[in-house]
């Protein structure tokens, strides 16, 4: 379940006021992901995706924001933002931001050409993404992987604990080799699920 933050149709109708979308016909939280909440609103003007950022704040926000536009400047079929006077909107200081709806579905069970389909999108993203000009650490990278560890080797069995310092130890040891600093560096998407990609009539991908 993704729907951390619940929200009324009262509360969404006053989300949604700066934005000028029209009069709500249909509102549902989205059960989909894991990280954010997401709404899906229909308006009497088109279909919107409320998202409410949970584990970001106001200066992380803007980075995903720019890269979305830069990638649909490119011809990517990503989410387009609708904005208001500000670029993001808050509720209980959470980020908000809504987009336009793409068209599509996840797929429960998805087959092979579906699979080329998502790899070949997923390769004009990181293609793409070399050229974005922002850059960001990986929040999840070699630093998180080090002092996430090095927690858990008190609470393994002394086996374990010992296999475990032994991997840290080579994979700090990797990260600091030269080779491995020269290896091309870019934007990419680490966080793919079946359900945060949709596969359109079409049958071409959209993240």
């Amino acid at each position: 379940m993704a729907v951390y933050t619940s929200l009324s149709r009262i509360q969404i109708e006053q989300l949604l006021a700066p934005y000028k979308l029209g009069e709500i016909k249909h509102y549902e939280g989205i059960s989909d992901g894991i990280e954010n909440t997401n709404y899906r609103i229909i308006t009497d003007t088109s279909n919107y995706i409320l998202t409410i950022y949970e584990h970001f704040n106001a200066e992380e926000v803007p980075f995903y924001l720019q890269l979305l536009a830069f990638l649909r400047n490119h011809d990517i079929p990503v989410p387009e933002q609708v904005k208001k006077n500000q670029a993001l909107g808050f509720w209980q200081e959470k980020p908000v931001a809504v987009f336009k709806c793409l068209p599509g579905q996840s797929l429960i069970k998805p087959k092979a050409h579906h699979c080329q389909q998502i790899g070949t999108a997923l390769a004009q993203i990181h293609r793409i993404g070399q050229n974005f000009p922002s850059t960001q650490q990986n929040a999840w990278g070699a630093g998180w992987l080090q002092s996430t560890g090095k927690t858990l080797l008190s609470q393994l069995a002394k086996d374990d604990a010992r296999l475990l310092q032994d991997e840290l130890l080579f994979q700090q040891q990797y990260v600091l080799n030269t080779a491995h600093q020269s290896l091309p560096q870019g934007i990419i998407h680490a966080d793919l699920f079946r359900d945060n990609a949709l596969l359109s009539i079409s049958n071409s991908a959209v993240f």
